[in-house]
């Protein structure tokens, strides 16, 4: 097996996700790759996709922000979802660096600013303590309780994820002129 940093997508394209042709990035192939993955590297109670995290943030962040909070980690359909304790360490530099220029990319293909709002990092953080306290075993996290109202009890199975997800985009980009 030849090993030349491509992986084959969900639609069948060779992709190479350090040397990313921007043509070569598709809606379809985001949606079903973060409708697989489970977020906390799958060491939640239950299944819970990236897809429904970054749905779920579109929710949470302005209107005017929805599709940067739809798409804002869109860069690990193709590079994986790593934790962020990890993705932090210093040992991750060049992983972080691929994931940041491929997701400038993904801004660009789907004509979104160049910068990620602060709407929808605020919106990702908060999903994140909902997250850790609806999904995590209680203590695992060593962090406060979140007093959010939102809760997650019952997590779409990926089919749903992706079919939501894909449907969220139709949605937000068609407002986009």
């Amino acid at each position: 097996m030849d090993f030349d940093g491509s992986i084959t997508t969900y639609s069948g394209i060779r992709f190479w996700p350090l040397l990313p042709n921007p043509d070569d990035i598709l809606i379809e192939d985001i949606a079903h790759s973060l409708a697989n993955q489970c977020r906390f590297a799958g060491h939640s109670r239950v299944f819970y996709s990236v897809a429904e995290h970054f749905v779920r943030v579109s929710q949470l962040c302005q209107l005017g922000d929805a599709l940067w909070g739809l798409l804002h980690d869109a860069s690990e359909a193709f590079l994986c979802d790593v934790p962020a304790p990890l993705k932090a360490l210093p040992a991750f530099e060049a992983y972080r660096a691929a994931e940041c220029d491929l997701q400038q990319l993904i801004a660009v293909r789907f004509g979104l600013a160049a910068e990620q709002p602060a709407s929808v990092t605020e919106a990702d953080q908060a999903m994140l303590r909902i997250e850790m306290r609806d999904l995590l075993v209680a203590g695992s996290t060593g962090r406060k309780k979140a007093e959010q109202p939102l809760s997650i009890t019952k997590p779409w199975p990926p089919r749903m994820a992706e079919t939501r997800f894909l449907g969220r985009f139709w949605e937000l980009s068609g407002m986009q002129s």
